[in-house]
């Protein structure tokens, strides 16, 4: 009987622990921030009343070719007053006759993280109606926020994105890469965030709990 007990205290405390972990996971997805709250595989309509704040720390402007368009995607990284950041990026077609329009940007590297996004209006051209965020494949870890346009409305030679904006937890950033559609991808550099320790260690709190099963024993009569 004294096993039993045992085994039971043992087993409950795993799900306790795995629902903990669990839990805490959801709170950092549910970071009360700007914009639409985006979850790996969800998607939202855009608004283009995304607001933001902070401190510039890195901002720069890449260049970038398919073959049948090309320009520019200018990147920045704000530091809010509590530390976590906010990415905000914003690209040019260049005015070249016959080129694509531009039908998506996308940018990797939103793993393990609370992830906000939305576009705000001003100072650009054409909005997005839609994001969203592909969980990354094959157990990797690059998830990547997607903002779509209208297939009948893309970013056409000559024109400029509205600012598309994340509003992360994170608090240190990385130079990764991104991606503008057309007919054909165009890939650039672009920062993105590095996931908290934290973060990480919850995720990691939930996951032994939820393995962690200890077989039952039964004592001897």
């Amino acid at each position: 009987m004294v096993m039993e007990r045992t085994n039971a205290k043992v087993s409950t405390m795993s799900r306790l622990s795995a629902t903990v972990g669990l839990f805490c996971c959801g709170l950092l997805w549910m970071s009360p921030v700007r914009g639409a709250i985006i979850n790996p595989g969800q998607s939202a309509p855009t608004d283009g009343l995304a607001t933001f704040s902070g401190t510039v720390i890195h901002t720069e402007t890449d260049p970038f070719n398919s073959g049948t368009f090309l320009g520019s995607l200018t990147s920045t990284v704000y530091q809010q007053s509590n530390g976590n950041l906010v990415f905000v990026y914003q690209f040019s077609n260049a005015n070249i006759q016959g080129a694509d329009g531009i039908t998506a940007f996308t940018v990797a590297g939103y793993n393990y993280l609370s992830a906000n996004a939305d576009d705000q209006t001003v100072g650009g051209d054409v909005s997005p109606n839609e994001v969203s965020r592909n969980p990354a494949s094959g157990g990797g870890v690059n998830d990547t926020i997607n903002f779509l346009f209208p297939a009948a409305a893309p970013v056409l030679p000559g024109q400029t994105s509205d600012l598309l904006v994340v509003d992360t937890n994170a608090t240190n950033w990385y130079e990764g890469s991104a991606s503008l559609i057309g007919s054909l991808p165009a890939n650039v550099q672009a920062p993105a965030p590095v996931p908290e320790p934290a973060t990480m260690a919850v995720l990691a709190t939930g996951l032994i709990g939820l393995l962690y099963r200890p077989g039952r024993k039964t004592s001897q009569a």
